[in-house]
């Protein structure tokens, strides 16, 4: 009988070949590119300066990474 984490190793693996068979590219390359074309799209339809902009994203990154940090 499988433990819990080789059965979460798993699910993961099949998601993970899921995701690449329907988008043709892993998750992390995914989510890299979706946040380029956010920040294009930021830098596109604001008047604020790319370093104003630049603090803000990590201020942000900051605060989503500390409220999950909990859960680890």
């Amino acid at each position: 009988m499988p433990n819990i984490s080789e059965t979460v190793a798993n699910i993961f693996i099949t998601i993970s070949g899921l995701f690449i068979a329907h988008m043709g590219m892993d998750f992390t390359e995914y989510l890299n590119n979706y946040r380029l074309i956010m920040a294009a799209k930021l830098l596109k339809s604001s008047d604020e300066s790319i370093l104003m902009l630049a603090g803000s994203v990590v201020l942000t990154a900051c605060l989503i990474s500390v409220s999950y940090t909990h859960l680890t």
